[in-house]
């Protein structure tokens, strides 16, 4: 009979629960995608470590050693693993591969808690032994162990798994992840085997690591010494220690049955087995958790340093986007002050003389030295008649003549550059990538919309500015409030200037014509200061209304680099992790915590 358990990474209880979690805490962590290796390396990076922090998880929450049969195919892997475990477990023969999923074996005391901390891959425990059951046969997605009673093995797990070089790359991946588990590896090639590129570089991996390595050359001929095959991995830690390869001799018979009793066998057993009991098993354990430890370490590093290498690209994007924008801003006044028309001028002016109408008591010669200067240019064409038409229809015509056309250029240049100059080599990014799927780039109706949401805060401030000045001038000061009208005049030039548009030569003329009608007294300081501020105070809402759009496309492009960005505080976490990891007792994480 057998029975099932699901694997999980979600480790709930156990000393690797910090905040963020190991394993969330790194695959959460994105980048816009400015670097190559923020594009392509960090993924990787992130993946691996976020499995690697799983299986310490889950190493450290349980006290099993895994002992892992690795090779290419066709080497004798299985049958190694069945005759070092003493009965047929592992189904073997001629056809390959015959381990399409791992293979364990392991004491039905560890059964209720057998588990892998790997995504879809569960445990399925199978009881008896080799006279009432058949050979496991791999499959994937699912880690097939035999359980049994011996009590010298009570901690110990082994596995055989898939081959190295199968054409099925799940069965490659499925071994990696196996390797990462493992306390111990038998490596197990073959004469014609030995050299070959993909099991290779598997080995010398686990070697580089420092992990426990027992090098098995299995069908061995007379003419093959271990001299030979420690040569290939010469630096690579194993040559050093030649009695880690065995060499195990062809069998005309089954090996299974036929390889107890040969002395290489023997002596490579025990001292396998020696290596994974007491107090040495122990030893081998710890090495293997800080091993792990060292490796998550480094890879954080690595993280760290591409996080760093995103993060300075990014403030340098951003200034290139911010210089954008400030051109953008430059290109849309500029524009203005080609369009700013009459009518604005018109409104103005309006404006001014109602106000301090009821104040002027040269109103009449005022208006005919106007109609006089001003007749034979109405005539001519060149002056006309001022608009009847009431305040909010004056405005209105006034937001009419706005060129939106060049503020919507402006918009278009802006988000142009931004796409096609700042991010020019980087479309695979995921910040050009947001830009496009969150529709980040303002349309032209939406320009129209906005710049016309601005235009209307800015006409009923206007009005409401114009009638709380009329409201409040006190009767008393009415001759030296008029007086300020030339002031006014001379403040509404500098606006205009400000704007973009000047007097016409007639509106110059028919000041001059009013001074001397008007009186000469002293300036009202409240008068003053007031046409001061609203001069100043319209100059800025007017521009600040037009550049406004201007902002509102800077702040999309900037809000989608923050949501492409890593939180600062797993930035933080990654930095804490890549300097001094977290020990296993997770106390080093918590000093962490209460420092930053």
């Amino acid at each position: 009979m057998s029975q099932t358990k699901k694997s999980t990474t979600e480790i709930t209880e156990g000393p690797f629960l910090t905040d963020p979690p190991w394993e969330e805490g790194i695959r959460e962590l994105r980048v816009p995608g400015f670097t190559d290796r923020g594009r392509r390396e960090l993924p990787a990076l992130c993946r691996q470590a976020a499995l690697r922090a799983a299986v310490l998880a889950h190493k450290a929450a349980h006290p099993w050693l895994w002992v892992l049969f690795m090779g290419g195919t066709g080497t004798g892997k299985s049958t190694l693993f069945d005759a070092v475990c003493g009965e047929r477990v592992s189904e073997t023969g001629v056809e390959r591969p015959k381990t399409a999923g791992a293979v364990g074996y392991a004491h039905v005391r560890i059964s209720s808690d057998l588990d892998l901390p790997f995504q879809d891959e569960r445990v399925e425990c199978h009881f008896g032994s080799e006279s009432d059951s058949a050979p496991l046969i791999g499959q994937p997605g699912v880690f097939h162990v035999r359980l049994h009673e011996k009590d010298e093995w009570v901690s110990v797990i082994f596995v055989d798994t898939p081959d190295l070089d199968s054409v099925e790359e799940a069965n490659r991946l499925l071994a990696e992840q196996f390797f990462l588990l493992a306390d111990g590896v038998v490596f197990v090639t073959s004469p014609e085997k030995y050299a070959d590129d993909v099991p290779a570089r598997m080995l010398k991996e686990a070697l580089r690591q420092g992990a426990e390595v027992h090098l098995v050359c299995n069908k061995a001929g007379p003419e093959l010494r271990s001299q030979d095959v420690l040569e290939i991995f010469q630096g690579d830690g194993l040559g050093a220690e030649p009695q880690r390869a065995v060499l195990l001799p062809f069998l005309t018979g089954d090996p299974v049955d036929e390889l107890p009793a040969e002395a290489s066998f023997q002596a490579f057993r025990s001292r396998l087995l020696e290596g994974v009991e007491g107090s040495a098993g122990s030893r081998l354990r710890e090495r293997s958790l800080t091993r792990l430890e060292n490796r998550i370490r480094l890879e954080m590093q690595a993280v760290r340093d591409v996080l760093e290498e995103e993060a300075r690209e990014a403030r340098r994007w951003k200034e290139t986007v911010e210089q954008y924008r400030r051109e953008a801003q430059e290109d849309v006044i500029a524009d203005q002050e080609k369009y700013f028309t009459a009518e604005t001028r018109a409104y103005l002016q309006a404006e001014i003389r109602s106000l301090f109408s009821r104040y002027d008591p040269l109103a009449k010669p005022r208006r005919w030295i106007s109609q006089t200067l001003t007749a034979p240019l109405r005539l001519l064409g060149i002056l006309k008649e001022a608009p009847n038409a009431g305040r909010r229809e004056s405005l209105e015509r006034v937001k009419e003549k706005i060129h939106v056309e060049g503020i919507q250029a402006a918009v278009q240049r802006f988000s142009r550059r931004v796409l096609e100059e700042s991010l020019h080599g980087k479309e695979e990014s995921r910040l050009y990538s947001t830009l496009l799927e969150r529709g980040a780039v303002l349309q032209p109706q939406e320009v129209v919309d906005f710049v016309d949401r601005e235009q209307e805060k800015l006409m009923d401030w206007l009005q409401a500015v114009f009638s709380d000045l009329a409201k409040g001038l006190p009767k008393g000061k009415e001759w030296g409030i008029y007086s300020t009208s030339v002031v006014w005049g001379l403040l509404i030039v500098s606006l205009e200037t400000v704007l973009g548009g000047g007097f016409t030569m007639v509106d110059a003329v028919l000041d001059a014509a009013i001074a001397p009608y008007v009186t000469q007294g002293a300036m009202e300081l409240f008068a003053y200061r007031e046409i001061q501020r609203i001069a100043r105070e319209l100059a800025h809402r007017y521009q600040a209304g037009l550049v406004a759009v201007i902002d509102e496309q800077y702040r999309r492009f900037v809000g989608c680099l923050d949501e492409v960005s890593p939180d600062p505080e797993r930035v933080q976490w990654v930095e804490r992790l890549a300097a001094q990891g977290m020990g296993r007792d997770g106390q080093r994480g918590k000093e962490g915590d209460a420092s930053s």
